[in-house]
């Protein structure tokens, strides 16, 4: 899996939000860090530079969001804000940032619910 989706894909909770509660009030979504962080060195590996639009995804689905390029995180590791509303477009691409698209939605083997971590690979949108 790491060869297809080399990254790795955290989803901490949002400053805005309460999980997904309060996404949909516009005061607090402005100040909301709704953007793709990615190291330095992985967006330049992918010609993706600050601002950008990109796509995230992996086989379970595909989400569009915005690069932040920035040397506050390390290499090999991605990071966007959990509860984001889901805003798919007619074939299942979610626009509205909601990284379960992504994640596995089943329990691991101890029983935990492994929802907050996944592999990805991110795109520059041509």
């Amino acid at each position: 899996m790491a060869a297809r989706y080399p990254l790795q894909l955290v989803s901490p909770h949002a400053r805005t939000r309460v999980n997904s509660q309060l996404d949909n009030v516009p005061s607090l979504k402005s100040l909301a860090d709704d953007a793709a962080w990615l190291s330095r060195e992985d967006a330049e590996a992918r010609g993706i530079i600050d601002g950008e639009t990109v796509r995230l995804y992996n086989d379970r689905g595909k989400m569009i969001a915005t690069a932040k390029v920035t040397g506050r995180i390390m290499p090999g590791v991605v990071s966007f804000d959990a509860g984001a509303w889901y805003r798919p477009d007619a074939q299942g691409v979610d626009f509205g940032g909601c990284v379960n698209v992504l994640t596995k939605d089943e329990k691991s083997p101890a029983g935990a619910f492994p929802c907050n971590t996944c592999l990805v690979q991110v795109e520059k949108i041509v």
